[in-house]
């Protein structure tokens, strides 16, 4: 019984497809702790879906919670049961006062899925008259299975992540699905994503599935279905996308079902750093967390010779429409032996690129600077 409800619960997944941005059509990316994206909301037949919502700050948040669906091919409007109140076109406004929590429990009378996004008024307008950080908020969502009026099962989901490359490590190559998501808000962007296959040795298996994913559309299949023909036990699943894409796996085991984290999955070069005195060698560590960039830096010598203890910073940035600038401390830089901030920056950047060159600066605490070029090879 329960396998045969999962199975339904996936097919209902499989119906969101892509849709018009209810609000916001000038932004591209999501802002994580003003908006949330939910790739799966899924209704009716025993299933319910509920939205947890929590506003830490000191003023209210507004924000209007999304739904929609496709029907033979064509998004429409979604307007399941909220709170047991009907939604109308498609949009159920939310209101949260100062840390306060909401429940939003989506309910229906059909099985039915699609997607849900809950974007902050505060970001509806081109000056951003209303913008706040004082009414973050946090999110969940919980599948509910009910059986004769009792929970049967739930999992649990965290808010998608915009990723650019993530890896799903798995020991059951049939038991484990993925839901993908292009959440590109102005229309403008059509993902192309590779998805590849690989042992439990870590050896490609020479299958690759290019899926096309338009603005705001959504794929969700089995893995054995992505891959038809293959059979493996122990592996991983490596996704990598010209654009930012967001999704939700799950794994079916037991008669049970279950999330699995889609977290970014770093790329890491080789790095050289040069000016007019020398050059300094090493390796970085980038990965793409929606607009905010995240890594490592590691400078092992400089002119040819190895430092006994390498320099190690942690580094922060942003990757926008191509434009990636990054900014971050270096304690001991490797030309003066000072701290130092420095940023690097690229205006075409792209993680499918080999090889990446730009310039760099350094400021020092006395606001001398320091210039160069850097070189980074994948």
């Amino acid at each position: 019984m329960k396998t045969k409800r999962f199975v339904l619960f996936w097919f209902a997944f499989t119906a969101v497809a892509s849709a018009q941005n209810p609000q916001n059509p000038y932004l591209k990316n999501y802002y994580p702790k003003k908006d949330a994206a939910f790739g799966q909301v899924v209704v009716g037949g025993g299933y319910e879906t509920v939205i947890n919502l929590t506003n830490r700050g000191s003023r209210p948040y507004a924000g209007t919670l999304g739904l929609f669906r496709t029907v033979n091919n064509e998004s429409v409007d979604w307007n399941p049961t909220v709170n047991g109140v009907a939604v109308e076109n498609g949009e159920y406004p939310v209101r949260i006062q100062p840390q306060a929590t909401v429940t939003l429990r989506l309910t229906g009378s059909q099985v039915e899925a699609g997607a849900a996004i809950l974007l902050t008024e505060d970001l509806s307008r081109d000056n951003f008259e209303n913008l706040s950080l004082e009414n973050l908020i946090e999110a969940n969502l919980s599948y509910l299975v009910r059986e004769n009026g009792r929970v049967s099962d739930s999992v649990g989901i965290a808010p998608s992540k915009e990723f650019y490359r993530a890896s799903i490590p798995f020991e059951k190559f049939k038991e484990i699905a993925l839901a993908l998501v292009n959440g590109d808000l102005s229309g403008e962007r059509t993902a192309t994503v590779e998805l590849s296959l690989f042992s439990g040795d870590g050896d490609p298996l020479g299958t690759k599935e290019v899926i096309t994913l338009g603005p705001l559309s959504h794929l969700a299949q089995f893995l054995h279905e992505y891959f038809p023909g293959q059979a493996l036990d122990g592996g991983k699943v490596e996704i990598a996308s010209d654009v930012p894409i967001f999704g939700t796996a799950l794994t079916f085991s037991g008669g049970q079902f279950s999330s699995l984290p889609l977290d970014p999955a770093p790329v890491t070069y080789s790095v050289r750093l040069e000016d007019d005195e020398g050059y300094a060698t090493g390796e970085l560590a980038l990965w793409a967390e929606g607009l905010s960039i995240r890594g490592y830096m590691v400078i092992s010598g400089v002119d040819g010779q190895d430092f006994d203890v390498p320099e190690f910073s942690l580094v922060n940035g942003e990757l926008k429409d191509g434009f990636l600038r990054l900014a971050f401390t270096i304690l001991q830089d490797p030309f003066f032996n000072e701290p130092v901030t420095m940023s690097m920056g690229h205006n075409q950047f792209s993680f499918e690129s080999e090889r990446v060159s730009g310039k760099w600066i350094e400021w020092f605490q006395n606001d001398q600077h320091l210039k160069g070029t850097y070189e980074l090879t994948r």
